[in-house]
């Protein structure tokens, strides 16, 4: 295939080649026609097509620049292309209606679109006259003939109209007669009017070129074929002529055919782009939707909380009030009471004394209060801080799930640019960088409820009716399937929970990711693929597992607690073993792109005392068969 400049090269190499024919055409007839003494001439309707008075600026299309194709008028009165202006329309309307490109005159409804047929016939005879001009034009002679003069003409010199190749001179209309009246200049050859006649000559032999060297690609003499290109393939010069315009006319359909090819791709995109403003335009609309109820929820649940809120304040402080004034009408009865009794005992008169204790009332309240003792941590603190942590997650959820959103729009492409892009989101710092907690008091910021899934559990196991706790139920070894149960929530952003095992076995707590893992949890141990992380706790020693590689970790356990803080967002998982201090165990960094499932295995010791079991080969286990079992510990 030929490059654009090569194509454009040729395409001009063959229009300069047919306008020279055309010229050399034209100027061999009219002389001929001035040698017979026959005068040109032209009719009326010839003259007047001729002398429109019409500039080529007002028959161009403002948009294409170039003369009017079916030309259409708009209520304005401006005329344009028929496909310019629908384009126009089509891709740069908007909302408020179309619009004339030239005056701005804005149309509320499209106007229909009709032929103008007087101003189609007028660029038709523009464009038939403007043709029949260059043709007739000796500027546009491929031969040069533009300012060629006679040589002939002594003073006033007339352009020349040929030269002959014999005597090496250019002729005017009225000095070029001799050459078709006499019979000495038969044999003389004529051509259109060119400068450089000095040129068709051979320096080296003073002849005129008549071959053509195809294996030199030049212009030789007759002396030449017999001299130094002798041997060499030489045609004449008319029949290298032929054979050039044959390779120029396939040139030139090979350019037709790219530009049709060319033209498809124009129409492509342009569809391509109408598609892309109208899907962006639809997404745009359902995102503001989406956008805008999302906003609603949120103020609705702000309300909510807000409502319930202070509906408890009321009902705590009116209950609290009533019994305050119940409290301190007690305490104003008792205290008369109190005074009256003194009173009584300060009595001397054992008689008066005797009568006024008769008439005096023992108290009847038991030894409890009657109303409780009021909360001295009374306080809504916890409320904020479960709000606290639902802005956290919202922030974690939010920050992954937008870059997401935006690798997703940027895969939206017209061009395929190089390899697809990949689907799997990169890991990102977060946008607001919180340091790993060191405390426990820290930890419990992030605490999250799990529960268990007794859908997806080993037969050997069995979970307890409030879905927190899982115990060994046989010991059967005959099961190749890995004892695991998992948890039901998937895990995103900063989480942290607490496990307490018994230590009479061996217990995995374990993480895998994915629901696709998930749902082979039983098929693949924690830790024995690229999609899972598992801590085994042994009686001495914790191994971390993960992809089939182990980490063995000799520290001595001092409690059956451990702890698990999983920060989703910065790609952190840390096991820390739960005391009076945190001691971290072991801590891996990942990157995490799907939800994490909180899961637990559980072996007891007499399963592998009485058969061995291909799990474990590395840990030997006590002779105790023992009871295995693991909970989640309530925050």
């Amino acid at each position: 295939m030929f490059g654009i400049s090569d194509n454009v090269k040729d395409a001009k190499l063959f229009q300069s080649f047919t306008q020279a024919v055309m010229s050399r055409a034209h100027i061999s007839s009219e002389a001929k026609v001035k040698a017979s003494g026959v005068q040109c001439t032209r009719s009326t309707g010839d003259m007047a097509e001729a002398n429109i008075p019409v500039k080529e600026q007002q028959l161009c299309c403002s948009i294409c620049l170039d003369l009017l194709t079916d030309p259409v008028t708009v209520p304005c009165g401006h005329s344009y292309c028929m496909m310019c202006i629908r384009e126009h329309w089509d891709y740069g309307g908007d909302n408020e209606g179309c619009f004339c490109p030239q005056c701005w005159r804005r149309f509320a409804v499209r106007p229909e679109l009709n032929r103008n047929t007087v101003l189609a016939e007028l660029v038709e005879k523009f464009r038939e006259t403007s043709q029949t001009s260059q043709q007739r034009s000796p500027a546009v002679c491929g031969s040069g003939s533009a300012g060629v003069l006679c040589d002939v003409c002594s003073s006033d010199k007339q352009a020349a109209v040929s030269s002959c190749l014999v005597c090496l001179v250019s002729y005017c209309a009225d000095h070029v007669q001799p050459h078709y009246e006499s019979p000495a200049f038969k044999k003389h050859r004529l051509v259109p009017a060119c400068r450089k006649l000095q040129e068709r000559i051979c320096p080296a032999h003073d002849r005129l070129y008549e071959f053509y060297c195809r294996t030199e690609q030049t212009c030789v003499c007759y002396l030449c074929t017999i001299g130094e290109h002798k041997g060499h393939d030489t045609v004449p010069a008319e029949t290298a002529r032929d054979e050039k315009v044959e390779v120029i006319m396939n040139w030139n359909r090979k350019i037709n055919q790219r530009i049709q090819q060319e033209e498809k791709v124009c129409q492509d995109l342009r569809k391509a782009i109408k598609t892309i403003k109208c899907s962006a335009q639809l997404a745009r609309d359902e995102i503001e939707r989406m956008f805008t109820e999302m906003l609603a929820s949120i103020e609705r649940m702000h309300s909510d909380v807000m409502e319930q809120l202070k509906t408890q304040e009321e009902n705590e402080v009116r209950g609290a009030e009533g019994i305050l004034e119940q409290v301190e009408m007690e305490i104003v009865d008792l205290r008369t009471r109190s005074a009256e009794q003194e009173e009584t005992s300060q009595t001397c008169d054992p008689f008066e004394f005797l009568q006024n204790f008769l008439s005096l009332t023992c108290p009847s309240w038991t030894e409890t209060l009657a109303s409780p003792p009021p909360n001295p941590k009374v306080t809504f603190e916890r409320v904020v801080h479960s709000v606290s942590k639902l802005q956290k997650s919202l922030e974690d959820i939010c920050t992954t799930e937008m870059s997401n959103i935006f690798e997703t729009i940027e895969e939206v492409q017209i061009f395929q640019r190089g390899k697809p892009r990949q689907t799997t989101p990169k890991p990102q710092a977060p946008l607001n960088p919180i340091p790993e907690p060191t405390t426990r008091e820290d930890f419990l910021h992030y605490s999250c409820y799990l529960t268990l899934a007794s859908s997806i559990v080993h037969p050997n196991l069995s979970v307890h009716s409030s879905k927190r706790a899982v115990k060994c139920a046989s010991n059967n070894s005959l099961v190749n399937k890995w004892p695991q149960a998992l948890c039901r929530e998937g895990l995103t952003g900063r989480c942290y929970w607490e496990v307490e095992y018994s230590d009479s076995g061996i217990c995995t707590i374990g993480l895998c990711e994915g629901v696709q893992r998930r749902k082979q949890s039983l098929a693949v141990g924690f830790g024995r693929d690229a999609l899972s992380w598992g801590l085994d706790c042994f009686h001495l020693t914790y191994v971390f597992r993960h992809d089939n590689e182990n980490i063995t970790i000799p520290a001595p356990k001092s409690t059956t607690r451990v702890g698990v803080y999983l920060d989703h967002r910065a790609g952190t998982l840390s096991f820390y073993s739960v005391s009076s201090t945190m001691t971290l165990l072991h801590r891996v960094r990942s990157n995490f792109t799907q939800p994490l499932y909180p899961g637990f295995a559980l072996w007891t010791n007499g399963w592998q005392n009485s058969t061995p079991s291909y799990f474990f080969k590395d840990h030997s286990l006590t002779s105790d068969p023992g009871h295995m079992s693991i909970k989640i510990i309530n925050l």
